[in-house]
């Protein structure tokens, strides 16, 4: 073994390191992740790619003006990655997360259903392997979540598809939070406008009354 291999092992057996579990569930109850939607998804997908040790991580979420696939956020790696996916130009690719429904397992990426495709997404970037989980919030679809290994390839074993899916119900979270408070907000807005609106016809009524027509006239 290398002297990286033999220290991946070694790893295995120290005590003090937490397990990719352990670290997960950290991260669940951490109190950023409800401070905001864009930090918290940042420290989300900051934290899986660190975990995971994944080279890329990102969340593609539609537009709803331009119908395109955009990359809301990414981990920040050394493989950044900006494009749009978009229905005229990889319609494959966008037909692919506007359809996904369950995790889309490519230990290799040539055998991704959108494969012919992903070389002219992701240039330099495309990745070797790829996990795809659709991102939903109230059971609606709102894009998906891509997990990707670009310098090797990964088998994706059963607990690297379970990590996965637990970063994929945190981020879940996050958007669901998010649109609670716009809901809320959105009710203070029409609470505070009906109040308006029952002062004004308090002070209409009064004025039209025969007692607030002469207080009116001979003021």
């Amino acid at each position: 073994l290398s002297a990286p291999d033999r220290l991946q092992v070694l790893k295995k057996y120290d005590l003090t390191q937490k397990s990719i579990s352990e670290q997960l569930l950290d991260l669940a109850a951490n109190p950023e992740i409800n401070l905001g939607q864009q930090s918290s998804l940042q420290l989300l997908l900051d934290e899986a790619a660190r975990i995971l040790q994944l080279d890329w991580v990102g969340i593609w979420a539609l537009n709803i003006h331009t119908m395109n696939y955009e990359c809301k956020a990414q981990a920040n790696t050394h493989s950044p990655i900006s494009c749009v996916i978009s229905r005229a130009e990889t319609p494959n690719y966008h037909q692919f997360i506007q359809q996904i429904s369950q995790a889309v397992i490519a230990p290799d990426t040539r055998l991704h259903p959108a494969a012919s495709e992903m070389q002219r997404i992701f240039g330099e970037h495309t990745p070797q392997s790829s996990l795809d989980f659709p991102l939903q919030t109230h059971n609606l679809p709102i894009g998906m979540v891509s997990f990707f290994q670009i310098k090797h390839k990964n088998m994706w074993q059963r607990e690297d598809i379970l990590h996965c899916s637990h970063l994929v119900h945190l981020l879940e979270r996050v958007f669901a939070n998010t649109e609670r408070d716009k809901i809320q907000t959105e009710l203070q807005r029409n609470e505070k406008m009906a109040s308006l609106g029952r002062l004004v016809a308090g002070i209409a009524h009064e004025i039209n009354t025969p007692i607030g027509i002469g207080v009116t006239a001979s003021s």
